[in-house]
């Protein structure tokens, strides 16, 4: 289970990067 765990947070932690990356350059298009 804990690996589990460990893959969500991981997955969560670069989704949520990738959202406010996003986010900053969104104003350049």
């Amino acid at each position: 289970m804990t690996a589990y765990i460990v893959g969500g947070v991981i997955l969560v932690i670069l989704l949520s990067g990738y959202l406010i990356y996003a986010l900053i350059h969104a104003e350049e298009f």
